[in-house]
C-alpha cells in the first residue's frame, strides 16, 4: 500500500537477454492483473 501510485513500470527491451525480458514481461503482466483485482 505505501508504494501504491509510486511505483512506474518501464519499457526493457534488451536484445542480447530475450529470456530476461520475457521473464520480465511476465513480472509486469502478473503486477498488472494484481493490480487491477485490488481497484
Amino acid at each position: 500500500e505505501e508504494l501504491e501510485g509510486r511505483i512506474t513500470i518501464g519499457v526493457l527491451v534488451d536484445r542480447e537477454l530475450p529470456i530476461y525480458t520475457q521473464e520480465y514481461e511476465k513480472i509486469r503482466e502478473e503486477a498488472r492483473q494484481r493490480f487491477l483485482k485490488r481497484a
